[in-house]
Order: C-alpha cells, then structure tokens, then sequence
C-alpha cells in the first residue's frame, strides 16, 4: 500500500463543498513538499480504522531514505554498544573440537544481553559498587598481605568462585612445597636425604597433602609468593582495556548523532517518521548505560589475561560469569575477601543469608526501572503520533519493559533456588530445571521483540492500518502527516520527552564514569 494513496482515496470520498481539499494538496503527497519551509501545517484527514482496512490493505514498504537514516543513527550504534559489552567466557571453550563453539556462546550471550537487560545493568552495578567497597577496604588495609588479598578479589570477581573455603584459593602453593622438599632431597647425600623424600612422596597423597597445608605456613605468610602476587595484580591493572578509546569514542559519537537527531527533528516538527525513529533510539539507549557500566569496573581486562598473570598462584575458575551472574560472584569474591583478611574460619559459599536476597532484588528492581524508563518515553512518544493511541510501536515498547520485569526476578528466584541444599543430591532439582527453561525461554521472546520490532519499523511493517492503532473498526485513524496535532505533539511530548530520556541516560553514565575515575585513581595509589 502507499500510506499517501490511501490518504488521497479518503479525501476524494470526503470531497463537497463544506469540505473543499483537492487530495494531492490534503495529504502531502507532493515530492516537493518539505517540512522545513511549509507555510502552513496539513490539514487533517480521518477515516475510520474499518474503511483503512478495505481500502488500504497491506503495508508500505520503506524507501531507502526511510530504512537507511534510522539504520545509521541508531540501529548501528547499538549493535557497536552491545558488542562492547562483558559476555564473559566459558571455560570449555579451549576444550571444544567444534571450530564454531566459543561463537555460538557469544551469540547466545548477546541474546540473553538484549533479553534481560535488567540483569545485566545490575550485575554491572554490583561490580562497580563492590569496587568501592574494595577500595574502602584497601584504605583501611595495615599490610601488604591484606591488600594483596582485596586485590585477587577485585580481579577475580568475575570468575566463578572454586572452593568453598578461602584458604584454598592459594592450594596451588602446596604443589611448590612439596617441589621444594625433593629439590632439597636431591642436594644431600642419601642417607641424609631418605626422611625428606618419604616425605615429599607422602605429600603427594590426599592425607599427605592436607597434612601439608596445616603444618607449613600459609602462602600469605611468604614473602616471595607476596611478591608475586602483588607484581602480577599491578599488571593487570596495567592492562585494563582503554576506556576512552574502547567506550568512551563509540559513546561520544553516539551522543553526536542523538543531538543532530534532534536537530533533524526540530526542523521536521510534525513528520511522523522522524518521531517514530526518535522513540526508536530511546528504546535502545539502555545499551549506553550497560556499555559504560560494564566498562568502568577495575578488572576491565580482556577473559584469561588474569589467569595468566595471577593462574599460578590464584585457583581461578576457568569460566568468565556473564554480566547478569556478577552480583552473585562478586558478593561471594567480597566474602571471600573478608574472611581471607580476618583469617575467619571456612565459609559455604552455596548459602548466602536471606538480606543478600532481599537486597539483590532491590537491585534488580532499580535496574529494570531504568529499562523501563526508557521504555515508558518510547512508548509516549509513539503512543502520542497521530494516531492517538496503541499501536504496534507503543505495544511493542511496553511489552518488552514487561517481560523485562519478569526476567529481572526470575533471575533472583534462580539463584535463590540454587543455593538450597541438596541434601546429598548431584543434581539440579526439578524446580531449579524448570526455572531454567522458563528464564531461557522468556529471554528469547524478549530478544525476538527488541529483534523483530526493529526489522519491522525498518522495512516498514508497521506502516499499516493495523498497526496504527489497536481498537475499534470505527475508531478515527489519522492518514495525514504534519498536521497541526502533529506539529503540537512534536513540540510538547516528542523532543521534551526525548531530552528528559536522554539527559536522565547521560546523568547515570557520568555517574558511572565518576565512580570508575575514582576507584581507579585510588587503587592505583594505594597498590603502587
């Protein structure tokens, strides 16, 4: 269909002499028409939405203007942010003879980004609040052995934590003791050296091993393992990935163009593809918040440099958590932390106390509201675009803010289902499986909406009388565009709501990147 034709049939039908509009000037058909010089808004054409399906079945197809402006300003940049951000790594990946296996985990975690936003932005969050934290505790740190510990624990919090108890994390030292004791067995003469070696031969046995671990000290009571230790953390702080040139370019090029969008819009006050396009944008500028959260914590490093810096002397877990797990393992890295430095007797790490919950869901809760405050300014802006009303657009928006709300404490209760007790148990419970399927499933409906409601706009699906407006087949549908009401809208709810969008958008970024500055400044400083 041409949503313009379609605008001229109803004129022609309306056309006597109370209502005098020749089609062609009514409808703003004319290729010479341009928003920017019109004298005068267009005059409203209505009909109602039974007549718009009879005589304008189909939809109209986007021109190349049409597809291509909001692909560039919006759709390209947020693929670029969403590539920016931490998927983190699976451990199997090295292990795996399939070629494809580590890309379809990187495709299959960018699915679960777009699907459940929330849990991302929160996990990043707890990162860069428990980095403060980390911080805090270095400033108040009266050894090197303790800021040496807060150090594993900021650079490994976002790996799955091993053991269940914090003096094992170091268990790779017992290896060096025991080489220790066959060197010096091997430098004396043999029967001097017997008693050594049936006791590096004894080491190697479990009961020998944890004989071993009592009886000699403790990693962090060596000073040669201190240093080490403390050389390898100052690396990796080293190299942490270039904020300015990793997020900081692609975000400042973004704001550029959201502010030449906005020029754009101003000068086509009324035009209602460039509102859609507008609420289009809003939609996706979660990904800006995420790409520089996920960036602004201190262990910014790519997946494995800190294995190989610190592996041989941290028992770090081979699997790199995605962003929507990081609250649970920086909590559990925090604990870790503080039980190491105040020599605290061994912790579950499976069992988390009930506040943790309740304050995890806070969390996740605040996180979804910053989804869905983008959400509700996308969907006012198209809600608000002749015509009135619901529409594919507005739905789309608010179901995907919808769905992200249930995902958002879906993921709570997975976690808080996981860390019951089996009670002797090696596998996953009924509940935690079925919990699973449905957090799996929801994600992918919630990424095939974000997904399928932009290859839509861009194609033009929902350029139909269908998706217009959902009501009634006699319910008023507007055919014409930059009509006064459209004009009025434009000035009142399009660009204010795009401005409040936005500005809110860049005051949690700044936010970010001040808590990022700070931390990093510190912890440099107080690591060396």
């Amino acid at each position: 269909m041409e949503w313009g034709v379609c605008c001229m049939k109803a004129v022609r039908e309306q056309f006597d002499d109370a209502n005098p509009l020749l089609p062609w000037g009514a409808c703003g058909v004319n290729p010479a028409f341009d928003f920017e010089k019109a004298d005068s808004p267009s005059p409203s054409v209505n009909a109602s939405l039974g007549w718009c399906k009879e005589h304008c079945p189909g939809y109209q197809a986007s021109t190349a203007k049409q597809w291509l402006q909001p692909l560039a300003t919006w759709v390209i940049p947020a693929l670029t942010l969403l590539i920016l951000c931490s998927v983190g790594e699976d451990g199997r990946s090295k292990d795996q003879k399939w070629p494809f296996y580590s890309l379809c985990y990187q495709i299959k975690e960018y699915i679960a980004l777009l699907g459940d936003p929330s849990s991302a932005i929160c996990g990043a969050f707890a990162e860069l609040w428990m980095d403060a934290l980390m911080v805090r505790d270095l400033t108040k740190a009266d050894t090197t052995s303790a800021r040496v510990v807060l150090g594993v624990a900021m650079i490994a919090n976002q790996t799955e934590m091993f053991t269940r108890d914090p003096a094992l994390i170091f268990r790779p030292q017992l290896e060096e003791e025991k080489q220790d004791l066959v060197e010096v067995s091997k430098s004396i003469p043999q029967k001097e050296g017997s008693v050594l070696r049936e006791r590096a031969s004894h080491s190697e046995s479990p009961a020998g091993k944890e004989e071993l671990l009592d009886s000699a000290q403790t990693p962090l009571d060596n000073p040669t393992f201190i240093a080490s230790l403390e050389t390898g953390i100052k690396t990796l702080l080293k190299a942490r990935a270039d904020f300015i040139n990793g997020v900081g370019v692609p975000v400042v090029l973004l704001l550029v163009t959201t502010g030449s969008t906005f020029h754009d819009a101003y000068l086509q006050l009324g035009e209602n593809d460039s509102a859609h396009g507008l609420a289009y944008g809003i939609w996706y500028s979660w990904l800006i918040i995420l790409a520089v959260l996920s960036n602004s914590y201190i262990a910014s490093v790519n997946p494995g440099v800190a294995n190989d810096a610190i592996g041989k002397l941290v028992d770090l877990h081979p699997r790199t958590v995605p962003l929507r797990e990081r609250v649970r393992t920086s909590y559990d890295w925090k604990r870790w932390a503080d039980a190491t430095v105040n020599q605290s007797s061994s912790l579950n790490y499976t069992h988390r106390p009930a506040y943790f919950y309740l304050v995890y869901l806070l969390g996740q809760t605040l996180a979804w509201a910053m989804v869905a405050f983008v959400c509700s300014c996308a969907a006012a802006i198209s809600y608000s675009t002749p015509t009135i009303g619901i529409g594919c657009r507005s739905f789309t928006f608010m179901l995907y803010g919808a769905l992200s709300f249930v995902l958002a404490w879906l993921m709570v209760l997975r976690t808080w289902i996981a860390s019951r007790p089996t009670q002797g148990r090696t596998q996953k419970p009924l509940t935690a499986k079925v919990l699973q399927y449905v957090y799996a499933t929801t994600t992918i409906v919630n990424a095939f909406v974000l997904v399928f409601s932009t290859i839509a706009q861009l194609v033009g699906l929902f350029r139909s009388c269908l998706c217009t407006h959902f009501g009634s087949l006699s319910d008023p549908i507007e055919l014409s565009t930059g009509t006064e009401l459209s004009i009025h809208k434009a000035k009142v709810t399009w660009l204010p709501v795009g401005f409040v969008a936005y500005t809110g958008v860049w005051i949690v970024c700044v936010i970010a990147v001040g808590f990022r500055m700070f931390n990093n400044y510190r912890t440099e400083k107080l690591m060396g």
